[in-house]
């Protein structure tokens, strides 16, 4: 996510983006981090169960808003992210 900073005429990066997946059915959450490439996604898991979580890495922030402009978010996470970057799970 990038700003035009008006004061320093620079630009400047948010380096933190929370993602919100309300509506999918795949995926809960997730955190971005735009200067390092970081992407925390945590899936919907069984009941009464924590959801897993994974560490995404080098992820480019054009995939990001592609993944929340997406019509289905879990079907573009899995063709586009799940296996393109290197990932660990939390």
């Amino acid at each position: 996510m990038w700003y035009y900073h008006t004061s320093m005429e620079t630009l400047t990066t948010v380096d933190r983006m929370e993602l919100d997946f309300t509506g999918s059915s795949c995926l809960r959450r997730g955190v971005y981090r735009p200067l390092s490439g970081m992407l925390y996604i945590s899936f919907v898991g069984p009941v009464g169960r924590p959801d897993p979580a994974y560490i995404y890495s080098d992820v480019p922030s054009w995939v990001v808003q592609a993944l929340l402009g997406a019509t289905s978010r879990g079907s573009f996470f899995m063709q586009n992210i799940a296996h393109s970057y290197p990932y660990r799970k939390m």
